[in-house]
């Protein structure tokens, strides 16, 4: 599936060009060329928007296997209901290099980028033009007793920081937690409220 938009936001990108370039040079030849110049410049900007959108492959794989664990765990695993005032949050912050997307920064963004104040988790390394995001993720760790024996479970990643956290789990105050009875730390925990 991404392999085919990419494919297909590859070729719409290339359309959008060259009809861009053509249509730009051949004025007096067709009529309405106006027309088919805009036409092309927007053929190529969704070329670019779907380019710059579509997951990469290992992504989807990714979000493929969070999904069949999640379906198997409701399916097979045990549900316990968990209090969310009991959980502790372990936060880790660290700073990634993005990507350097040239061609997108310097068609779509260009000088603009210097007039607009940027987002305060971005920088921007002016030796390799490449960006430098402050990324701080958290994770939830719960402990509780199951049919006797102490359990310990821990959330996957979540994408947002300490305190933002607290002030979202404790106006949800609980939510499901699944786990697999054989491998108790295959487990998942229902954190869809976060999303909103």
């Amino acid at each position: 599936m991404g392999s085919r938009r990419k494919i297909l936001a590859y070729s719409l990108l290339v359309v959008g060009v060259l009809g861009t370039l053509f249509f730009n040079n051949n004025v007096n030849i067709i009529p309405f060329t106006i027309l088919f110049r805009i036409l092309a410049v927007i053929i190529g900007l969704v070329g670019l928007i779907m380019l710059f959108t579509t997951l990469s492959y290992k992504k989807m794989k990714e979000q493929q296997q969070l999904k069949q664990l999640i379906e198997e765990l409701k399916a097979n695993g045990e549900q316990i209901t968990v209090d969310l005032s009991q959980c502790h949050i372990l936060e880790h912050s660290y700073t990634e290099a993005l990507e350097s997307r040239p061609l997108f920064d310097e068609i779509a963004i260009g000088d603009l980028e210097m007039l607009i104040p940027g987002d305060e988790t971005m920088q921007r390394d002016k030796t390799n033009m490449t960006k430098i995001e402050n990324v701080t993720q958290s994770i939830l760790l719960y402990e509780t007793e199951v049919k006797g024996i102490h359990r310990r479970f821990v959330s996957q990643v979540i994408n947002k920081d300490k305190a933002t956290l607290m002030f979202l789990l404790d106006a949800q105050k609980q939510t499901v937690l699944y786990y697999d009875k054989k491998d108790p730390s295959r487990c998942y925990f229902v954190l869809d409220f976060l999303e909103s």
